[in-house]
């Protein structure tokens, strides 16, 4: 019996820490599958390397910032990370003629969609290390608390975090961005559907 019992705890283990590896916020809610239909976006899936032609896209101001969000999310992530990020940085620090350090220092030289590219970038390059990407995605959202696309990419990195700690939580943050009336639907329905179809999964935890 007890060869038994120590079976099933090793295999609740190993459960929670695949849940939390492959099957969490950030990796498990592919929404740019909603946004196919655009070039751009479908290049950012084939190539998961931002390239000067992305970076020119997500770094304009003209451009919506749902589909800069869906060219971020169809980047895509890797286990071993990546360094999309990095390359945003550096790009940008060449278009602005400024050293990387000034920018990495001086947040309040980015506009609000630069913020939020910044920190979702961040986020899918390093989904183990959730805190790099928040505080650059809340300076975004501080900049445009009405998105609700600014506020649902907020609230995956806050729910990462939780992984860990309380599943309940990942829920209730969720919700919280759901039930926000104040907030414009700037992100298509179906891309709003694959994320709180997963999100909900974690509904359960807070009973």
């Amino acid at each position: 019996m007890r060869k038994v019992l120590t079976v099933i705890a090793i295999a609740s283990v190993i459960t929670v820490a695949t849940r939390g590896v492959a099957d969490s916020p950030v990796t498990s809610t592919p929404f740019h599958q909603a946004y196919l239909d655009i070039e751009i976006v479908r290049e950012a899936k084939a190539s998961g390397v931002l390239t000067e032609k992305i970076f020119d896209y997500l770094s304009s101001p003209m451009n919506p910032v749902d589909v800069k969000a869906a060219i971020i999310n169809a980047l895509g992530w890797k286990f071993e990370g990546k360094s999309n990020c990095r390359t945003f940085y550096e790009l940008l620090s060449r278009k602005r003629d400024v050293s990387l350090q000034t920018l990495v220092d001086h947040t309040e030289l980015l506009g609000s969609d630069e913020l939020f590219c910044l920190g979702y970038l961040q986020l899918m390059d390093d989904y183990f290390h959730p805190m790099k990407a928040i505080p650059m995605l809340e300076l975004a959202y501080q900049k445009q608390p009405k998105s609700f696309t600014v506020s649902i990419v907020f609230a995956l990195a806050r729910a990462q975090l939780m992984m860990n700690s309380n599943w309940c939580q990942v829920w209730k943050i969720t919700e919280e961005v759901l039930q926000d009336r104040r907030l414009n639907e700037d992100l298509r329905p179906a891309a709003k559907k694959i994320i709180v179809d997963y999100m909900i999964l974690y509904k359960s935890e807070c009973d």
